[in-house]
């Protein structure tokens, strides 16, 4: 008999509650909402509700049910806006590095490969 809500032990969590019989029939092994199985996983309450549920989160939902279809385009526009903001300047960044690094390259080849007695240039 199980004991509903029992903290697991170490032994109680690597017990074996499954037996193999000789033929491959597999008898004793169940998993119970909110309780670790045999693979130390844990099923919680509602892991299996309808797609439609888990697929659309609470914030477009509402405004789904509203009926508030400006509001949704524009929270979708600003989220895409921002999301392709941030990856552009990530891109810039990347992009000023790889610059900073050629340009010190360059000076690093110049100052290898300066002629004796030549002018120098400094800003």
């Amino acid at each position: 008999m199980l004991v509903p809500n029992s903290v697991p032990t170490v032994a109680s969590v690597f017990a074996p509650r499954t037996t193999i019989a000789a033929d491959g029939t597999v008898e004793g092994y169940a998993s119970l909402f909110g309780e670790i199985d045999q693979a130390r996983d844990m099923v919680m309450r509602g892991a299996f509700a309808d797609d439609d549920e888990r697929l659309m989160p609470d914030l477009i939902q509402t405004f789904a049910e509203r009926g508030d279809l400006a509001h949704l385009a524009l929270l979708l526009w600003a989220t895409s806006a921002s999301a392709l903001a941030a990856f552009a300047l990530r891109e810039l960044t990347a992009a000023s590095r790889r610059f900073d690094d050629f340009v010190r390259e360059l000076a690093r080849f110049n100052e290898t490969f300066r002629v004796p007695g030549a002018a120098r240039h400094e800003t």
